[in-house]
């Protein structure tokens, strides 16, 4: 995460990373690692979930008879197929519809801390 972000720093222009408070670079990188994390744990919780659903189902099947189960695990190769085409079919629609990044915020007129007075900022000398 730390390296994305200063490759990210590093590709704007000197003046675009001089203008922004090191607060507003803080606040962006909390918010994302937040998201981060909500998204891990949602996506664990879902997996967990249906990993017991299936292994419930073959269960089931295989206690009505294990024919039954055998059966249900044959389909596994077909739906991973399946499953691999859809998220192919789906990735460019998906992209297209993800919202914009957001725009970065005007700086702040109060230089950070560790400005030096130079007048690029809004400081005086």
């Amino acid at each position: 995460m730390r390296t994305e972000v200063l490759d990210a720093a590093l590709r704007l222009p000197a003046e675009t990373v001089e203008r922004t408070t090191t607060g507003d670079l803080v606040a962006r990188v909390a918010g994302d690692s937040d998201q981060v994390v909500q998204a891990a744990q949602g996506a664990l919780r879902t997996f967990l979930g249906s990993g017991c659903t299936i292994l419930l189902t073959v269960g089931g099947l295989a206690t009505l008879d294990w024919r039954f189960a055998v059966a249900g695990l044959l389909a596994v190769p077909v739906q991973a197929w399946t499953l691999r085409w859809y998220v192919r079919a789906a990735r460019p629609c998906t992209r297209a519809r993800a919202p914009p990044t957001a725009p970065a915020r005007p700086p702040s007129s109060r230089p950070s801390a560790r400005c030096r007075p130079c007048g690029r900022c809004g400081s005086a000398r």
